[in-house]
């Protein structure tokens, strides 16, 4: 298994996220909080 060093995330008000790479290719986000940014207001979502 290969997993990214923790770096902040945009999308959770930039608290720590890293992935790890699981066999059989499965990608997995492991985040280190319960925050969440809002939703972006774009011409699709108005």
């Amino acid at each position: 298994m290969t997993i990214s060093l923790p770096q902040p995330g945009e999308a959770f008000e930039n608290e720590n996220i890293a992935f790890l790479l699981a066999p059989g290719n499965l990608n997995i986000e492991l985040i280190d909080t319960d925050k969440r940014a809002g939703i972006i207001n774009t011409a699709d979502n108005l």
